[in-house]
């Protein structure tokens, strides 16, 4: 097995696994789809330890690596539910929230599900990335950035791991009982990628208890806007993600969606949701959305427009109780009731 060193990191809650290599950087590239020697020679790594480890990597099977500013009271709705789904481990980039977030998350990180990571200047992110990489063309954004630090130290740690933000839920469509025993069947391929479904305010201007009892009213299926993607990916042979939604692998290797049909890019041929959706509540209710505003996004966006709440609410034609349904599942599941 390649070494694996481990440290903090400056994270919390789990130590890093970060693999290095000693490949030359070839000559500097301006096409962001070029995966570097070096990236070839880290998936390539991480792909032997994993293999090593029989199916039962250290930091557990599946992990979520999700970047956030200021989002203190949508994280505990969020891990509490994705916990229940499967999921062994999140990864909290923080994009400098205020006021901390170690309030919220500390009996998280304390039970092991949380790792909080504070992100970096981005001069000193987007030299380290290099440096580890040889890649510098997407560095700009810190969502991104955040995205390549969880491969970079936690990729081995894990065999899948999600790119998702906390408005965005996994929501089974067939009798699945969680994420692992899915994940178990797509082995073989590079990444899941699975289906957003838009969500409106259903009609709510005050925020509301619980997510996905609350909103109900969402795109119909074949709205283009659920052709968006998101992305489990396998470590065993991620080389990096291309940007929020989709990843590169070396030759040979590919997302998939449910019905085992290749995805290449951010959108597919169609919503998939044969097993599962991703449950996208872009907006909320009313107030949720102006805190949205004027909070902006990790992606550099200082804020979302005012027709973007009227192009999801005049979308939200459909009405949609999977969420309602994977609620009651997993009260049966545990024998107790949901949390509001």
């Amino acid at each position: 097995m390649p070494a694996v060193g481990s440290g903090r990191g400056g994270a919390s809650g789990s130590d890093t696994g970060r693999l290095s290599s000693r490949v030359t950087c070839a000559r500097k590239r301006s096409d962001v789809a070029y995966i570097t020697p070096r990236e070839v020679d880290l998936q390539q790594q991480r792909h032997c330890a994993l293999k090593e480890t029989g199916g039962h990597p250290p930091g557990g099977y599946l992990a979520i690596c999700t970047t956030v500013r200021n989002q203190h009271a949508e994280l505990p709705e969020w891990l509490d539910y994705h916990r229940r789904l499967g999921v062994s481990h999140v990864y909290v980039m923080d994009d400098a929230s205020q006021p901390p977030l170690e309030g919220v998350l500390a009996p998280y990180i304390e039970e092991g599900l949380v790792t909080h990571r504070m992100l970096k200047r981005v001069p000193e992110m987007q030299a380290e990335i290099r440096e580890a990489t040889c890649h510098e063309p997407y560095i700009t954004h810190k969502q991104l950035m955040g995205y390549a630090y969880c491969l970079m130290d936690y990729g081995v740690r894990h065999q899948w791991m999600a790119y998702i933000d906390i408005d965005e839920f996994f929501v089974f469509y067939d009798s699945t009982p969680d994420l692992p025993t899915l994940l178990h069947e797509y082995e073989g391929y590079g990444g899941l990628a699975v289906n957003w479904r838009m969500f409106g305010s259903s009609g709510h201007k005050k925020k509301q208890g619980n997510t996905l009892r609350a909103y109900t009213k969402c795109f119909a299926p074949n709205n283009g806007e659920n052709t968006q993607i998101k992305t489990i990916a396998n470590m065993q042979y991620l080389a990096r993600m291309a940007g929020p939604h989709d990843a590169f692998y070396p030759p040979g290797h590919f997302t998939v969606n449910p019905s085992r049909e290749p995805v290449v890019g951010p959108l597919s041929n169609g919503a998939d949701y044969s097993r599962l959706a991703l449950h996208h509540y872009a907006i909320k209710s009313r107030e949720d959305f102006e805190e949205k505003m004027a909070r902006g996004d990790v992606m550099g966006d200082r804020g979302k427009l005012h027709d973007f709440w009227d192009r999801i609410e005049a979308g939200s034609v459909d009405n949609c109780t999977a969420g309602v349904e994977m609620l009651r599942r997993l009260r049966r599941g545990k024998g107790k009731a949901d949390k509001d």
